[in-house]
């Protein structure tokens, strides 16, 4: 009641930023997807009602995405609030630049998850010298991205720390994207020869519990850990996935990689320095069976989401 009929009588109090509003016009003219990544510790009609103040209206413009708490499971400066936006964007293979006025809350933790940053200063406001960062007034940083070669602002994973942010948001974002997905079109594939929703869903579970667990408890069990190659591509067929419960699955799955993230976070520097043996890649570290197993996810969930589309 006080977010429909009290909230919106706030108006008066703020004033929209017309270099804020220009941006994001000139913004949508160039193609880019826009994101408004405001921490989401309100709901969705307070979030809205404030954009509508700020001279933004989402009913007028093409958010690709807008970060509420009904829809988001981490706030930020947790790095996973940016982890959980790729994810429900479908982890997007282009640049990407986070935008903001909070160093705390938006520049610093979106650098260290792997995100190129442009920091809006104040007019007092001393201007920091990093490299692939930028910072200034926010009617210069259209020149300030197209003066750069998009490579620097593509995103960068491959750490310790990306990579079991990753993990920890993938049950997050597949519990956004699949509610309100009807039960009938779990079954359902977009192309003949890919995966259908219960098919991703009981792979991740599967791999979680017989690749992923079995592969953590070895590191951290045997001095000298070996790592067989597994093809658990085979499973979908050989299990029958199509015929199971897909949303029974995404709970069991939940469980899962609630057991896996458990070990991962308990791993001391010992066992993080370990020297592995793996079939296929030979010498390996702990960091990279945790990208990889990070990216494993992320391709499934750019799976889901081709599905959803």
């Amino acid at each position: 009641d006080f977010y429909t009929n009290i909230f919106p009588t706030l108006s008066p109090i703020s004033t929209p930023d017309p270099e804020v509003i220009r941006f994001i016009e000139a913004s949508i003219e160039k193609g880019y997807q826009l994101v408004i990544a405001t921490n989401p510790i309100f709901p969705k009609a307070a979030v809205y009602e404030r954009l509508r103040w700020a001279g933004v209206p989402p009913e007028k413009f093409p958010f690709q995405l807008i970060t509420t708490y009904e829809d988001f499971h981490f706030a930020k400066p947790n790095l996973a609030y940016y982890a959980e936006i790729m994810a429900q964007l479908g982890w997007p293979e282009n640049p990407v630049l986070m935008i903001g006025n909070d160093r705390a809350l938006d520049i610093d933790p979106a650098q260290q998850f792997g995100l190129a940053t442009y920091w809006v200063l104040e007019d007092n406001q001393t201007r920091p010298n990093q490299p692939n960062h930028g910072a200034g007034r926010i009617d210069q940083i259209h020149a300030w991205i197209e003066g750069r070669d998009p490579e620097t602002l593509m995103p960068d994973y491959n750490h310790w720390q990306a990579s079991l942010d990753i993990l920890r948001t993938t049950p997050a974002a597949l519990d956004t994207l699949l509610s309100g997905v009807p039960a009938s079109a779990w079954e359902d594939k977009p192309d003949p020869g890919t995966w259908s929703l219960t098919e991703v869903i009981c792979h991740l579970r599967d791999v979680d519990l017989e690749v992923y667990i079995p592969r953590c408890l070895e590191v951290t069990n045997n001095p000298a850990p070996f790592l067989p190659a597994i093809d658990a591509d085979t499973w979908a067929e050989e299990r029958h996935y199509q015929q199971q419960d897909g949303q029974q699955a995404l709970l069991d799955f939940y469980q899962a990689r609630e057991k896996l993230l458990e070990l991962v976070s308990s791993f001391d520097a010992e066992v993080r320095e370990k020297e592995i043996r793996h079939s296929i890649f030979g010498p390996t570290t702990l960091d990279e069976i945790l990208h990889i197993s990070a990216r494993h996810d992320q391709l499934h969930i750019q799976q889901v989401c081709a599905s959803l589309e």
